[in-house]
């Protein structure tokens, strides 16, 4: 019986990854620069923000950016499939991000509620 970890074997100074599937073929994969780091325009202001929120964990830094995020959509806000859709996270990942927010008074649950893609009703979230 195979295990996972002789399924997957990432190799840090390569940057890849190599999956042998049970039938024996093996595909080699390039993910995605996990490590990119801000900023996203290199002006002065753009690299003192960059500077500051580099210096965080990465669940604080993607807290940041849903804060701005969540800020810039202004009345509209989001919810929870919404944030994860644009941000790419699944909801194990989202929603603590989304409570820290909420705990820190930075964004609350508004009256609205807009209809998921399961067609359920769901709760607006929006920034202070």
């Amino acid at each position: 019986m195979t295990t996972q970890t002789e399924l997957f074997d990432f190799n840090p100074t390569q940057h890849t990854v190599s999956i042998t599937p049970v039938v024996g073929r093996i595909t080699q994969l390039t993910p995605p620069d996990w490590a990119q780091e801000p900023p996203a325009v290199p002006v002065d202001t753009s690299l003192a923000a960059a500077d500051r929120i580099s210096k965080l964990p990465k669940t604080k830094r993607d807290e940041a950016a849903l804060l701005a995020w969540m800020k810039a959509r202004g009345e509209q806000g989001a919810t929870d499939n919404e944030i994860q859709d644009h941000f790419e996270w699944d909801g194990d990942y989202e929603r603590p991000r989304r409570w820290k927010l909420v705990k820190n008074d930075l964004v609350y649950a508004s009256r609205d509620r807009r209809k998921t893609k399961d067609n359920n009703r769901a709760i607006v979230w929006k920034a202070k």
